[in-house]
């Protein structure tokens, strides 16, 4: 019987992590219906994977299968059509044990709503320091963001290259489809992904907000009418009243007119005097 080129043990326990942290996805609604694909490295040959189909909402054990660093199977099963993605890093950084793909609301909104930019951009936030080698908040993290596309190798030469030519932090996006991250375990991994998928929310409310407080000023500019404002005005029903109101005249402040509209009071005939401007 020949011997498989990674330990059982070692595959079985990393089955049984991705399984369990598929069902966590997949509750925050980072990972609907089919989408999504998760990896662990079991030695530097071989990762394990999610096999392609598979509600994420249900994986088991069952559903996780091995393929070597070029994406050939091990074990039986089909694997994630993104498999090509998972290799590539792996084949980049030797010290990666883990990467998760998710599909969330937010990191698709803010790529498809933004679509001349290529990075995404989060800085400030305390939550930064989840990410593998971030300290402090005072940091800045530029994410890129590519194009979708359906040829996964192509794809996965792309990230490559910009891997090799200027670096990239522990995370990409893909326009329109989901972030992918990675970390030297799937606990480490599976922090980041949380920690990104947050502050993707954080910031796809705050430009909400921001977009709301832009079309607000711009009806303001547009619908308000400009001062000075004609002045309304003040009807005087009794003594003390005119008195008052003729003092504010004197003052500089609306004049005191008489006015034709009747104000009924207790004790006299209508009579009424405005104050206008």
């Amino acid at each position: 019987m020949t011997a498989r080129p990674f330990s059982p043990a070692v595959f079985r326990d990393a089955a049984r992590a991705l399984a369990a942290i598929s069902r966590r996805l997949y509750g925050h609604g980072w990972s609907p219906a089919t989408s999504s694909n998760y990896s662990m490295r079991l030695n530097e040959e071989y990762c394990a994977i999610t096999v392609s189909g598979k509600d994420k909402g249900q994986l088991t054990e069952a559903d996780i299968m091995v393929v070597d660093l070029h994406g050939k199977p091990a074990t039986d099963g089909k694997p994630s059509a993104e498999t090509g993605l998972h290799t590539q890093i792996y084949r980049r950084f030797p010290e990666v044990g883990a990467v998760l793909h998710t599909h969330s609301i937010a990191s698709t909104a803010l790529t498809m709503h933004w679509p001349d930019s290529n990075t995404l951009t989060l800085s400030g936030y305390e939550l930064l320091k989840a990410m593998e080698g971030i300290s402090t908040h005072a940091t800045e993290l530029v994410i890129p963001v590519f194009d979708n596309t359906q040829n996964i190798d192509a794809l996965a030469d792309q990230v490559d290259a910009m891997m090799a030519a200027a670096g990239m932090p522990a995370a990409y996006l893909i326009r329109g489809h989901g972030l992918y991250t990675w970390a030297s375990t799937i606990e480490h991994c599976y922090r980041q992904i949380e920690a990104l998928e947050c502050l993707f929310q954080v910031e796809l409310q705050r430009r909400q907000i921001g977009d709301i407080r832009l079309a607000t000023c711009a009806f303001l500019t547009t619908a308000t009418p400009k001062p000075p404002w004609p002045k309304p005005a003040i009807t005087a029903t009794s003594p003390d009243t005119w008195r008052k109101l003729a003092s504010a005249s004197s003052a500089g402040r609306p004049r005191l007119t008489w006015s034709r509209v009747p104000v009924r009071t207790k004790s006299s005939k209508p009579t009424a005097m405005t104050l206008t401007g």
